[in-house]
C-alpha cells in the first residue's frame, strides 16, 4: 500500500488531500482501511525517502487538510 500511496502522491503532486480522499484512492476492496492508516503509510514513506525526518521534504502535512506531495520536479 505504501507504493500505491506514493503513486497517488506523484500523480497529484503539489495537491493537498485529506485522509478520506487518500483512502478512496487506495482502496481496492481487499482490505478495510481506517483514516489513521494513511498516517502510518505516510510515515513509512517519509522514512524511506527522507532526507531529514524532522523537516520532511517531499511528503508534507497540510494544516487541517491532510498530506501533500510537495515537489517542483517536472518530467522532461
Amino acid at each position: 500500500m505504501e507504493f500505491n500511496l506514493l503513486i497517488a502522491f506523484t500523480d497529484n503532486a503539489n495537491k493537498a488531500f485529506d485522509r478520506d480522499q487518500l483512502l478512496d484512492m487506495l482502496q481496492d476492496g481487499s482490505w478495510e482501511a481506517y483514516d489513521r492508516c494513511i498516517d502510518v503509510l505516510a510515515g513509512r514513506l517519509r522514512g524511506k525517502i527522507k532526507t531529514d525526518q524532522k523537516k520532511p521534504a517531499l511528503i508534507k502535512t497540510a494544516s487541517s487538510t491532510g498530506y501533500v506531495f510537495a515537489t517542483t520536479a517536472e518530467l522532461a
